[in-house]
């Protein structure tokens, strides 16, 4: 096309913990610049909705736990019946 022009920006060093840079190409209609805390403000909120949080910790069941606990238990019936009948 001729005459087109877009404008882009590059935010490198943000700070943030999920991206090093970001590039933004703003529309034609926005005529003063957003700051650079806005427009990272606005790539965090895009990485959160596309991606989902990723500092979520995943969460322990008490089902696991209990699951985890008779597994044990059971493993070592089985190792103490083993040695008796060895023995």
């Amino acid at each position: 096309m001729r005459g087109y022009q877009k404008r882009v920006i590059y935010l490198k060093n943000t700070g943030s913990q999920s991206f090093e840079g970001a590039y933004f190409v703003l529309r034609s209609d926005t005529a003063p610049l957003p700051s650079p805390q806005l427009m990272i403000d606005e790539a965090n909120k895009i990485i959160e909705e596309n991606f989902g949080s990723r500092t979520a910790k995943p969460q322990i069941r008490r089902g696991h736990i209990l699951a985890f606990i008779c597994g044990s238990l059971l493993t070592l019936a089985a190792s103490v019946a083993v040695y008796f009948i060895v023995r």
